[in-house]
C-alpha cells in the first residue's frame, strides 16, 4: 500500500540475509524506499545532530543500544559487542 512502511528485521550479520535483500527489493520494486530510522535509534554520531524528542530518556536509550550505520543508507546494525543484544539488522520500508 501506497505510504505503508514495512519493517524488515533480522537477527543476523549476514549481509547476504540483510543489506542484500533490501537492495534487491529496491531493484526489483521502483516504487520502494527506505526511510530513515527514528532519531531514537541513529548511530550516535548521527543522533546527535538532530534534537532529541522525549528528553533524557532519549538519550539515555540511544547511548544503551548502540546501533551502527549498516551498509545502505539508512539501515541500521546492532553489534552484541556494543548494542547489549543479540544482534540485529533493522530496515524500514515504504511504497511511493
Amino acid at each position: 500500500q501506497r505510504g505503508g512502511k514495512l519493517v524488515y528485521s533480522t537477527c543476523s550479520f549476514c549481509r547476504s540475509q540483510n543489506e542484500d535483500i533490501v537492495q534487491w527489493l529496491l531493484d526489483t520494486h521502483k516504487d520502494a524506499r527506505l526511510l530513515p530510522p527514528p532519531p531514537l535509534l541513529l548511530p550516535k554520531d548521527e543522533a546527535a545532530s538532530m534534537p532529541a524528542k522525549g528528553g533524557e530518556g532519549a538519550t539515555s536509550v540511544e547511548h544503551k543500544f548502540r546501533p551502527k550505520a549498516g551498509f545502505l543508507r539508512h539501515t541500521l546494525r546492532f553489534d552484541p559487542a556494543t548494542s547489549h543484544t543479540s544482534g540485529l539488522f533493522l530496515a524500514i520500508l515504504t511504497k511511493v
